[in-house]
């Protein structure tokens, strides 16, 4: 047994540039699937750990009264506010209600309790007043007392107990002026902070540079919070009693139209985010410990097999000696299984090391009490034996196939001719090619595992590319699409309705926010999304929709319903596909008329005579304005508000800012891509040399120059290289957008597939020049251990 260790290990070091090229193609494998594991597993753990415990909210609703009340009970409570009721005939119950800020907390916590036990779920009512300074949204909050979701996490202090104390957000340290001296000043009088917290719902970091007012939650005690000068508002918050999925539950709350509004925490970023990054990496993780394990065991089959070829006398000894096939193939499997799993233990160090990167942009982006860098013990244990199953599996395969030919084989010449009908077909393909050409294509096609393995090389190289260079580019380019057709420098929203008086009507809009808009799709399944409905009068002087070529839509919006593109590439949306809508306590169908390349994707437009007629309100209400200048005077209603005034080319340098968070996943892509193609390369240009080893020093003895056998023997395989590389980009385009519509689905965050003419070339080109550098390297490696000093 000692003797066939041995032997084994003299194949080891007699091919150890293979051997190594190979192990580091192991080493990779592990690294990226480990070192997403390393950045991912313990964020899942701290978050379902921290959301738990804090009993983060499931759902937010607010109830809509006008569903459960006719018209003549509607009059009545407004009636008591003093209303008058030709305005509520022009703009309808809820509309009145968002205008003067009325407040009927008896009925709608009546109502909220009916809903609770009709669908199973226990809520809280979230009290705030909100107040407005410096580009910031203040949500003021007594101080909590008993509740029992979204119970606050103090990472320091305590909540305040007496007037003139504060605790401050931790995701808001950048745009809140806290001092040395941990004081707080608002409108000239100032809190002494005495904690710091993290509301389990919002938990990304909130910048300076954000282009909307962000909104921020402030904790006073009691006394400090009714001094607060401003009406008390309220949500609901609310969690099944039921564990599970509830989507049949969502959906038939969507339809009920004694909701208001509901948005599930799945569709709040602030809360859901983070979780839903970090699921997405696990899913890719799987992607490249599968693809590279198979990769890894697919080229060492190769190469074993032509190892073992050559072997095959010393085999032939081995069994005339005494020993069995099964015990050489056993010492095989032995010594590569070790030099397997040091491998994967070298990714795994450099995988726990390099995943403190990924962390830190976690870290920048998020808060939670910790950010911890672990890995699941099954994680590690499918990585680990995934790669060494796979590997150890393709290798057993081959020894198997070697070790049950008859032993006569191993002691006979190595006589490997191309099959009688490739032999015809070269003849024909390459009649009409000069004689130069003729031989170097026939050369060329004469291995066919040199060429599958330059073809997998370039598909697999290119798909990375094509992934990273998507994921870089998608955020800008998206960006780019959003702010496109825009022709208004501000957007001012309200949050009540007014009435056009006289005035220009055409830059005036009606926003409905987070609507569920349903469809039957075509097994005849309701599906749904929540959208932000905007109309307007369909006008191309503030806002034109833009289809794919560029052209303007607006028209569409007299026959239907615009949809973001992505809504069709995600959702499998059509044209003609009729659209439901709850709004109050009507229920509006209409169909896609059209699909715009511009605009917010979470958006849906429609003609606003339209939708108000629907509505039986007023053609002249609106709640928003388009403008190109800002607004300065206090708007002055029964309540006086500032409206949220968004500027365009702010928002636009924040988007751009901002678009870096795929882009350290796309660097790692781009990387491996690299990495790959050149160990994968290196073993090509081995295999080359190796087969044209008796050629190359036949044309060596007539006289030929290295630089003339390079070019005769060697690169033989670069047209091959091109058509590889045209054959491989619709399998690699496919794959891709399979793999990015799979990640957007599962964060409800479209990632567009950017390519075009100048990237295919891109790539090409880069692909291309780590062909020829490691070929070349390879080449002048190979004449200088032959003492070829006239290489160059």
């Amino acid at each position: 047994m000692l003797n066939i260790i041995k032997w084994v290990w003299r194949d080891v070091l007699r091919y150890k540039l293979q051997t190594i090229l190979i192990l580091l193609l192991i080493v990779s494998t592990s690294f990226v699937y480990l070192f997403i594991r390393y950045a991912s597993d313990g964020l899942e753990d701290e978050y379902n750990q921290f959301t738990n415990q804090q009993q983060v909210e499931q759902f937010q609703f607010t109830v809509n009264l006008a569903a459960s009340l006719d018209q003549l009970q509607q009059w009545e409570l407004l009636e008591q506010k003093h209303v008058d009721q030709a305005e509520f005939q022009q703009l309808g119950f809820n509309n009145i209600r968002s205008k003067y800020h009325l407040s009927f907390q008896k009925q709608d916590d009546a109502q909220a309790q009916q809903l609770a036990e009709q669908y199973r779920f226990q809520y809280e009512k979230m009290l705030y007043k909100q107040t407005q300074q410096n580009n910031l949204t203040y949500q003021w909050i007594a101080s909590p007392g008993s509740e029992h979701i979204n119970t606050l996490y103090l990472t320091d202090g305590k909540l305040p107990t007496a007037s003139g104390e504060i605790a401050l957000p931790s995701n808001a340290s950048a745009v809140l002026s806290e001092t040395a001296e941990g004081s707080f000043t608002y409108s000239g009088r100032s809190y002494k902070v005495v904690g710091h917290f993290i509301a389990p719902n919002q938990l990304i970091r909130l910048s300076a540079n954000d282009s909307t007012d962000p909104s921020v939650s402030l904790v006073l005690s009691a006394d400090d919070w009714n001094r607060v000068d401003e009406p008390e508002q309220y949500i609901y918050a609310g969690r099944f009693k039921d564990s599970g999925q509830q989507t049949d539950i969502e959906h038939a709350i969507a339809e009920d139209t004694k909701f208001a509004s509901f948005q599930s925490i799945t569709d709040s970023a602030t809360a859901s985010e983070l979780i839903q990054g970090v699921v997405s990496n696990q899913g890719l993780s799987y992607i490249f410990l599968f693809v590279l394990s198979f990769l890894c065991g697919g080229i060492f089959y190769i190469f074993l097999g032509r190892r073992l070829n050559i072997e095959r006398s010393s085999w032939g000894t081995l069994l005339a000696l005494g020993y069995t096939p099964s015990l050489i193939i056993r010492i095989y499997l032995l010594v590569y299984g070790v030099l397997c799993t040091v491998s994967i233990s070298i990714g795994w160090i450099l995988a726990y090391s390099g995943s403190f990167l990924l962390i830190e942009q976690f870290k920048s982006q998020y808060v939670l009490p910790a950010f911890p860098v672990e890995a699941h013990i099954s994680s590690i244990i499918i990585g680990i034996i995934s790669i060494l199953i796979i590997f150890l599996l393709f290798m057993l395969i081959q020894l198997y196939q070697f070790g049950s030919k008859n032993p006569l084989f191993l002691f006979q010449p190595d006589q490997q001719p191309m099959s009688k009908w490739l032999t015809e077909k070269c003849a024909q393909w390459t009649a009409k090619l000069s004689f130069l050409s003729r031989m170097q294509s026939r050369m060329s096609l004469r291995s066919l595992k040199i060429m599958l393995l330059l073809f997998t090389t370039v598909c697999i190289s290119s798909l990375l590319f094509m992934l990273g260079i998507s994921l870089y580019f998608s955020s800008s380019s998206l960006i780019e699409q959003k702010f496109a057709g825009i022709h208004y420098q501000y957007n001012e929203r309200f949050d009540y309705i007014k009435e056009n008086i006289g005035e220009d009507t055409s830059g005036q809009y009606y926003e409905l926010d987070q609507k569920y808009i349903q469809w039957i799709d075509q097994n005849q399944q309701k599906q749904g999304f929540q959208a932000n409905l905007l109309s307007w009068d369909g006008g191309t002087s503030w806002l034109t929709l833009l289809d794919q070529k560029g052209n303007s839509i607006n028209t569409a919006l007299n026959k239907g319903i615009i949809v973001h593109f992505s809504k069709a590439q995600l959702l499998g949306l059509q044209i003609g596909t009729s659209l439901t809508v709850q709004i109050d306590n009507m229920t509006l169908q209409y169909p896609i008329s059209g699909f715009s390349y511009n605009g917010d994707p979470n958006t849906i437009y429609m003609n606003k005579s339209i939708l108000t007629n629907a509505l039986h309100i007023s053609d002249s209400a609106y709640n928003g304005v388009f403008s190109n200048q800002m607004i300065t005077a206090s708007e002055s209603v029964k309540s006086q508000s500032q409206p949220s005034i968004l500027k365009v080319s702010q928002a636009y340098q924040q988007q751009l800012a901002g678009s870096s968070s795929a882009q350290l996943s796309a660097i790692i892509n781009q990387v491996l891509g690299g990495v790959i193609a050149i160990i994968m390369l290196l073993l090509i240009s081995l295999i080359i040399i190796e087969e044209n080893r008796s050629n190359i020093y036949l044309f060596q003895s007539i006289g030929y120059h290295p630089k003339e056998i390079k070019k005769l023997l060697i690169n033989v395989y670069t047209p091959f290289l091109i058509i590889a590389y045209l054959i491989s980009i619709p399998i690699s385009s496919w794959i891709v957008i399979r793999i990015l519509k799979s990640v957007s689905i599962s964060t409800n965050d479209f990632i567009p597939f950017v390519y075009n003419i100048w990237i295919a070339l891109g790539i090409f080109l880069i692909i291309f020049v780590i062909y020829q550098l490691v070929i070349g390297f390879s080449c002048y490696s190979f004449f200088k251990r032959n003492r070829q000093s006239n290489f160059i």
